[in-house]
């Protein structure tokens, strides 16, 4: 971490931050270099997810207007 980063101070239970420190040895981090790369990973994943939200959205609209058309198409309507 650059030493113009901020500096947040946070409480964490005890066991969480055992696990976190147990995860940023064996991926050869300090625990502050684990904590950012985590945060940083779910802010990705929420872009991904409301992307994939999005493409759902979508697609369910072109289901529906395809059993729109089929139904008219069908009844004669």
């Amino acid at each position: 971490m650059a030493r113009d980063d901020l500096q947040v101070n946070v409480r964490i239970p005890a066991d969480l931050k055992a696990a976190l420190e147990a995860k940023a040895n064996s991926n050869y981090r300090s625990l502050t270099g684990e904590i950012v790369a985590r945060l940083w990973r779910t802010l990705e994943e929420d872009d991904l997810l409301n992307a994939v939200a999005g493409d759902v959205e979508d697609l369910k609209e072109r289901v529906k207007n395809l059993e729109d058309e089929r139904r008219i198409a069908y009844d004669g309507d």
